[in-house]
């Protein structure tokens, strides 16, 4: 067997064909590298909007706000997980204000996060549209 550095030895294709020979080079390349390493990431974040969420969260009685939503993840400390989530983004402006945040479970959260969000009526009680060219409802 020829050595490879390292960096060819993951560049290369993968197929059914190679797939055997691929894996024990990578495990003999993985062998050479020693223990396994951790890096430690700090972020030092200042939350304004706590009290904030708290609130809405209280408010909707920790059940995701979108209609029909039935999804239950229960905590340790005997509420359900949700999040809230900024209908307008924070990178886009959004700020952390009552009418820019729902309660959301974390299958709707990503949904809105990364779907295609069309917002055609918002105020103090609803939100209308359609997400991913499906119409929605929340209800505050």
């Amino acid at each position: 067997m020829v050595r490879k550095d390292h960096d060819s030895v993951l560049q290369e294709e993968v197929s059914a064909a190679n797939f055997a020979a691929r894996l024990s080079e990578i495990e003999a390349l993985m062998a050479t590298q020693g223990r396994p390493y951790q890096h430690a990431l700090v972020l030092a974040m200042i939350r304004r909007d706590r009290p904030i969420v708290r609130f809405l969260k209280e408010r909707a009685g920790y059940a995701c706000q979108f209609e029909g939503c039935t999804a239950s993840i229960p905590t340790r400390g005997g509420t359900t997980y949700v999040e809230v989530a900024h209908l307008d983004p924070v990178s886009k402006g959004g700020g952390a204000v009552a009418l820019n945040l729902v309660v959301l479970c974390p299958n709707h959260h990503k949904m809105v996060d990364l779907g295609t969000l069309q917002i055609d009526v918002s105020d103090g009680s609803k939100v209308e549209g359609t997400l991913n060219e499906q119409p929605f409802r929340i209800f505050r």
